[in-house]
C-alpha cells in the first residue's frame, strides 16, 4: 500500500493523474506531509462527500443529507468539476 501512495505523492504536483487508465485533474492537495493517508477528500459541503482511496483506486461519493436526489445530483457535477471526468 505504501507504495501506491508513494507514487500519489510523487505525482501530487502534476496537473493530471491516471486512475484505471483514465486521465483526470490532479485532485490531490499541493503538499501530501502524511504517506499513510488512505482517503483523500475530492471535494465536500454538508450535504455530501467525494472521496478517492488510492489503494483500491476508486471513488466514493456519499450524500449525507436530504434532498437526496438534489444533492446527489450536485455531488456528481462537483466530481466532474474537480477530476475533469466526463463519460463519453
Amino acid at each position: 500500500m505504501s507504495v501506491v501512495l508513494l507514487r500519489f505523492a510523487v505525482a501530487a504536483h502534476a496537473s493530471t493523474l491516471v486512475i484505471n487508465n483514465i486521465e483526470t485533474n490532479n485532485f490531490l492537495p499541493k503538499e501530501i506531509e502524511d504517506a499513510t493517508i488512505e482517503v483523500f477528500s475530492v471535494t465536500s459541503t454538508s450535504a455530501y462527500s467525494v472521496d478517492y482511496a488510492p489503494d483500491v483506486q476508486k471513488f466514493q461519493i456519499t450524500i449525507l443529507q436530504p434532498p437526496y436526489e438534489e444533492n446527489r445530483k450536485a455531488a456528481e457535477q462537483a466530481f466532474v468539476e474537480k477530476t475533469g471526468y466526463n463519460k463519453k
